[in-house]
């Protein structure tokens, strides 16, 4: 709120001084006012108005044409803070002396930091500590199926959703290993770089990991056995109050 009432005084001064322009030329004030707004109207009609999804992969395309910012990293647009223009801003209003704003810019880089950090516990522990028991227990139920079965019948041929089942189970449960495992990895590298801005890059990347690492817990919660899954399912979330 602070940044969006620093634009607004900064484009209102820039008004002013364009309305007595249009005043010293002997315009009437309204006639000033009307004048002056024209060329601010018609110079972002086109860069901001846009009726299609604001939400689609078109408007970033589309953004990105008409030269808005489409960044989507958490520590770089932290860093617009402290680029000229901003500084410009944020000390012509009063509102921030440089120096501040780079200290703001450190200690946004950490609580960055320091979210997606917790995150990344919490995901990797609830992986390893919760999700692969669960799934391997409900894997175990499966193979001693495929065994009685073999036992009684003599082969496995009557056990195919069984076997395919184990597969894909043992396949994502690979997947979830390897992934936390390199996520863990990841952090201890970023937690060894002291500047703020780089270890906030860093956690950017493991951060971006999380959905990775969530696709094949997402495949293995819709193959588990609801009973053995050990976490609300999504479809679970609906109606829970």
């Amino acid at each position: 709120m602070t940044t969006l009432n620093a634009a607004v005084a900064e484009q209102l001064k820039i008004f002013k001084t364009e309305v007595e322009k249009e005043l010293a030329k002997g315009k009437k004030t309204n006639v000033a006012i009307m004048d002056a707004l024209k060329p601010i109207i018609t110079s972002v009609l086109d860069v901001v108005c846009f009726d299609g999804n604001g939400y689609s992969e078109e408007w970033k395309e589309e953004a990105k044409r008409r030269g808005l910012d489409t960044e989507t990293s958490v520590p770089e647009m932290i860093k617009v803070f402290t680029k000229p223009e901003s500084v410009k801003m944020f000390t012509q209003t009063g509102v921030y002396s440089e120096k501040e704003l780079e200290a703001r810019n450190e200690v946004k880089w950490e609580m960055y930091t320091k979210k997606v950090q917790i995150e990344s516990r919490v995901l990797v522990r609830m992986a390893i500590n919760h999700i692969i028991p669960a799934v391997l227990e409900y894997k175990s139920r499966l193979l001693k199926e495929v065994a009685l079965c073999k036992e009684v019948f003599g082969s496995t041929d009557s056990c195919t959703t069984e076997l395919e089942l184990i597969a894909k189970i043992s396949g994502y449960v690979e997947d979830v290993r390897v992934k936390a495992a390199a996520m863990k990895e990841a952090r201890k590298k970023a937690n060894a770089i002291e500047n703020e801005y780089e270890k906030a890059k860093a956690y950017h990347e493991i951060a971006e990991a999380l959905f990775a690492l969530r696709k094949p817990i997402d495949k293995l919660e819709e193959i588990v056995d609801n009973k053995s899954w050990p976490l609300p399912k999504y479809r679970e979330l609906l109606f829970i109050s």
